[in-house]
């Protein structure tokens, strides 16, 4: 009981972790459920026939992005769109699968919900959880979380508010989430039980899989035979779209031109950021407190580590390292940066360092009195001339490297977090006791060997970016919006980026929610505005991070089939390999001798081994009709041509490994388990692909 006491006491900060291990758990973020829509409610979409909330989408969406931000603070635009999509995906699947739970009638009654909170078998989001698991056996424990509920309803009496609201709020989000994933179970349960493998099944997959032939082969490549040797018409693209509807079945899509004003800076902003630097080189000489001014005027921020040769972080790494202490060198241009550096010390330092350290942890917000106390007590010890490898064994609570007497092996320069690397490389020598503490507690590091070798200096780096000012941005824009103006039509867009010799890029086959234009980058608007618009139209100026953009839409394609016109080129290459292929049949008539092949097409005989019905064959590669037809023969048997990937084979098996015939109950047993694998990761898409989903989010992006 007296962990239940801390825990009462620090009910702030438990409540706070417990918040931010429901977060994690919450990947499908049910802040918002399907149906959740007020009278005025506007809509992104529909699934088989459910409304999505527009604004419920939004708000699962900055969920996810806050909580991607707590790991990875500096997103790019792109990681962002990803989360976007992945938002609607989730939202998507999770409507599918309410629809899918009613009709099933699949439901988790109270007493299974308390089950799974307080329950021998609870949830494993609440198992795994470290804060209700008993402190001495490792295990989950009811009885914590029954308090954890107790201190969220009787909070002491100078509990925070707001954030007990808010925990309790995420709370009861987390039991509509474990409610959720338990019918998910359910669901997933039922069809991972209706799996059944026959064994005629196993026999044909044991056979495709295990069934290996080695041959011989000839390749005649499509390039043996000239283009304009085969005629191609456009009934023959017909015919050949027409027989293979499936493989080429489209989404709706667009093709765009456009053109880009980067946004970089002029001479005179270039100019500017030189005269600021100049401005401060004689206070930045005489600064009493370096860290401070560099704080206050620079954007490289101050390192008070010392840098080798290698880590300085501008190209201009030798002049720094032969710099004088105390000198003030440049500015001097360093890609988008203009740098004045400061050498502000010099010394020798180990390439490595071999050394070993006893841990007394202390916990975040905590008194490290004890902590620190102990290490006082071992210090006195080493120095005193006590073994340091065994108060390591004894006292160290690194378990990681107790046991070795707490040795660390050799360590590099910047490996360690910075309190315990600065002790061993810059203030540290060989045998020397020192005391350190880190984030993780406080230390009693020994070095056991280290040779200064290397020279590293302390700089200060007075850099300053060169950006473009709002006069140099807005004189952009204006180019762009005077160019987008001018030229409302497609033929008068490109006439003009003709006559002023802008380069004008093409992005293809852009859907309505497309995140990433070739040769653009990052963006959802210009796809979004694209489906929304007609062949012909131009847009205005988009506002990119570092550049302006004009587009203009020059193809459109509705989804299913697609015309010839829409495919040509890719109906044109198969169309002609198709031809050739028919061509060198001919030439070949009845011919099977390898080497007679070989000679003719001034090719050379190979060989495969191990070629099975599936699987890729390292040296055949992709061939798929090879590989089928190889497996259809029988050893010394010959194949006719074959139309592959790459040109017509014609192969010959030359031995045949076939599985061993039997019982089959384990071959059965594999895929089965295979298969219920493949469950989870699979149905909900399965499911989504012949559902009726309509997507609007892009008209969103065009208003």
């Amino acid at each position: 009981m007296a962990l239940i006491g801390r825990i009462r006491s620090n009910v702030g900060l438990l409540v706070l972790l417990i918040a931010l291990a429901i977060i994690s758990f919450l990947l499908m973020d049910v802040f918002s459920g399907p149906g959740s829509q007020s009278a005025d409610s506007i809509n992104a979409g529909t699934v088989n026939g459910i409304p999505i909330d527009y604004q419920a989408y939004q708000t699962r969406v900055q969920n996810a992005i806050n909580n991607q931000q707590r790991s990875n603070p500096n997103m790019t635009d792109a990681q962002r769109l990803q989360i976007t999509e992945n938002a609607w995906d989730g939202y998507v699947k999770e409507v599918l699968a309410d629809q899918e739970y009613d009709k099933l009638g699949i439901t988790v009654p109270k007493e299974e919900v308390s089950s799974l909170f307080l329950g021998a078998n609870a949830h494993p989001s609440l198992r795994n959880e470290r804060t209700f698991q008993n402190p001495e056996t490792g295990q989950f424990d009811p009885d914590m979380v029954r308090q954890y509920e107790d201190n969220l309803s009787n909070p002491p009496e100078n509990a925070d508010s707001r954030q007990i609201s808010s925990s309790i709020r995420q709370w009861n989000e987390f039991k509509k989430f474990v409610k959720k994933d338990q019918k998910r179970i359910k669901y997933e349960n039922l069809i991972k039980k209706a799996i059944y493998v026959p064994t005629w099944m196993a026999e044909q997959s044991n056979a495709a899989t295990n069934r290996k032939s080695d041959i011989s082969y000839v390749q005649i490549p499509y390039t043996s035979i000239n283009d304009n040797e085969v005629s191609i018409t456009d009934n023959d693209l017909r015919t050949h779209l027409n027989n293979n509807l499936n493989t080429y079945k489209q989404k709706a899509n667009c093709d765009i031109e456009f053109v880009t004003f980067d946004i970089v800076p002029s001479e005179a902003d270039k100019q500017e950021v030189l005269t600021q630097i100049n401005n401060r080189l004689t206070d930045f000489k005489s600064a009493p407190d370096d860290s401070a001014f560099i704080r206050s005027y620079s954007d490289i921020p101050f390192n008070s580590q010392y840098l080798t040769q290698q880590q300085i972080p501008i190209t201009q790494k030798q002049d720094v390292m032969n710099a004088q202490v105390g000198e003030v060198y440049g500015p001097i241009q360093d890609g988008d940066r203009y740098i004045a550096y400061k050498v502000l010390d010099r010394i020798s330092i180990a390439d490595s360092v071999s050394c070993g350290h006893i841990l007394k942890r202390v916990a975040p917000n905590t008194d490290d009195a004890v902590a620190r106390k102990a290490i006082d007590s071992l210090y006195n010890l080493a120095i005193g001339g006590a073994d340091f490898e065994e108060l390591a064994i004894n006292n160290s609570e690194d378990q990681s490297n107790a046991e070795n007497g707490g040795d660390l092996g050799w360590v590099q320069p910047g490996r360690m977090v910075k309190p315990f690397n600065d002790a061993i490389f810059y203030k540290g020598r060989q045998g020397d006791v020192l005391k350190v503490k880190t984030s993780f507690g406080w230390h009693l590091v020994k070095i056991h060997q280290s040779t200064p070798s290397s020279q590293a200096v302390k700089v200060a780096f007075l850099g300053k970016d060169v950006l473009p000012s709002t006069q140099t941005s807005n004189g952009i824009y204006a180019t762009a919006n005077e160019f987008a103006g001018r030229n409302t039509t497609l033929a008068a867009f490109r006439s003009a980026a003709q006559e002023k010799g802008f380069n004008v890029q093409t992005a293809t086959n852009l859907e309505q929610n497309a995140y990433n234009v070739p040769n653009l980058g990052a963006t959802n608007e210009v796809p979004s505005w694209a489906y929304s618009k007609n062949v012909g139209d131009v847009s205005n100026v988009f506002i990119l991070d570092d550049k302006y953009v004009v587009a203009a839409v020059t193809k459109k394609r509705q989804a299913g089939t697609p015309t010839v016109d829409d495919v040509r080129l890719r109906l044109e290459s198969e169309v002609r390999n198709t031809k050739k292929a028919a061509l060198i049949a001919e030439k070949l008539g009845g011919n099977t001798d390898l080497n007679s092949i070989a000679s003719n097409y001034s090719q050379t005989v190979q060989n495969a081994t191990g070629v099975a019905f599936d699987g890729l064959n390292s040296t055949l590669g992709r061939e798929p009709k090879v590989q089928a037809v190889a497996a259809s023969l029988e050893a010394n048997q010959s194949s006719g041509p074959i139309q592959g990937e790459q040109g017509v084979y014609v192969v010959k098996v030359n031995s045949v490994n076939n599985p061993t015939a039997g019982d089959m109950t384990a071959v059965k047993n594999t895929q089965a388990t295979a298969l219920r694998s493949r469950v989870s990761g699979t149905v909900m898409e399965a499911i989504k692909n012949v559902s009726q989903v309509e997507d609007i989010r892009y008209k969103f992006r065009t208003r």
